[in-house]
């Protein structure tokens, strides 16, 4: 008898008005249940008002304070900067948020956030 298992890998993902963010609490993007492991942390720049800006964003987990991003620079067109990913791989030891949250007020603009996890309690064994 051969058994596989496999791991079931979430990708949730939200788009942010960038001029909805509160400079003091951020705004909670992303839940994520415990027990899960993240796999990786993305944020995509859509648009802005200009082609960069001088505010920046952290982007943090709520209760456990692990930060995937802090003080990142985005902007329109660098694709270095268009384009973060993070690559610290954790678990969730209790249900948590990701929190976006700016250095100041920013006047407008639209960012992807995306969090690529699984839950080792949801693996399936197929026989």
């Amino acid at each position: 008898m051969q058994q596989r298992v496999k791991n079931i890998a979430y990708l949730s993902e939200v788009v942010v008005d960038l001029a909805t963010l509160d400079v003091t609490k951020g705004l909670e993007v992303i839940m994520l249940p415990k027990g899960a492991s993240v796999l990786s942390v993305k944020m995509e720049v859509l648009e802005l008002p200009q082609d960069s800006i001088t505010e920046t964003l952290t982007l943090s987990l709520q209760k456990n304070g692990l930060k995937f991003f802090e003080n990142a620079q985005i902007a329109k067109n660098a694709n270095d900067k268009k384009f973060l990913t993070s690559n610290i791989h954790t678990t969730i030891d209790f249900n948590d948020v990701l929190v976006l949250k700016p250095s100041a007020a920013i006047s407008g603009g639209l960012v992807k956030v995306k969090a690529h996890f699984y839950n080792p309690s949801e693996i399936l064994a197929e026989l």
